[in-house]
Formats: structure tokens, C-alpha cells, sequence
């Protein structure tokens, strides 16, 4: 029975998102910024952006993306990782900055 509780709770228990309205549907997208390789700088951060066209719609779970609307028909949610100081590696016949980030996102 807790099980059962476990998996299944009402909307407005925390941590679940409402149902989407009557005729729409929900897309997530999930994902990870894993490191960056090859940069010409000691410390960097990712910025990021995701378009969609504007009959799509961001649920805002995240507080840290910035939802951007503009006229030109796309809604834009954008956000920024956080520093990494990358270390020297080697790649190929040469050293290269690699910076680790392990930085998930989702829309």
C-alpha cells in the first residue's frame, strides 16, 4: 500500500506538475551538459537556449531560465551553467582545456 501511495498522489501534493489542460500535451525534454573540450580559456560557462515556436508553451518548474517572447513567432527559454576551471588533458597530439560541468537542464 505505501508503494501504491508512493506512486500515485493527487496535484496538489508537491512535487508534481499538474496534468496538462483538456486537448493539449506534455513534452519534456531532459538532458545534461556532461564537459566541454578544446576552449582556449582556463575557466568557462555554458550558456544555453532553447526555441520553440510560439504555439508552444513553457511550464515554468525552473526559476532559473529566463523565458523570452519576441515578435518574431518563437518563445526562447535561455539559462547559464555555472564556472568550471578546466584542467590540461591530453587530446590528440596536443593539450587541450576540458571543463567538467555535470549541469542537468530540462524543458
Amino acid at each position: 500500500m505505501e508503494l501504491r501511495e508512493n506512486l500515485i498522489t493527487s496535484s496538489n501534493q508537491a512535487g508534481y506538475a499538474d496534468p496538462p489542460p483538456e486537448g493539449k500535451e506534455r513534452v519534456t525534454v531532459m538532458g545534461e551538459i556532461v564537459s566541454a573540450v578544446g576552449f582556449d580559456r582556463k575557466d568557462l560557462c555554458v550558456f544555453y537556449e532553447m526555441l520553440a515556436t510560439e504555439s508552444w508553451e513553457f511550464d515554468d518548474f525552473n526559476s532559473y531560465d529566463t523565458v523570452v517572447s519576441d515578435n518574431s513567432g518563437m518563445n526562447m527559454r535561455e539559462s547559464i551553467t555555472h564556472f568550471s576551471r578546466g584542467t590540461i588533458r591530453p587530446y590528440g597530439d596536443h593539450n587541450v582545456y576540458v571543463s567538467n560541468f555535470s549541469f542537468p537542464f530540462d524543458f
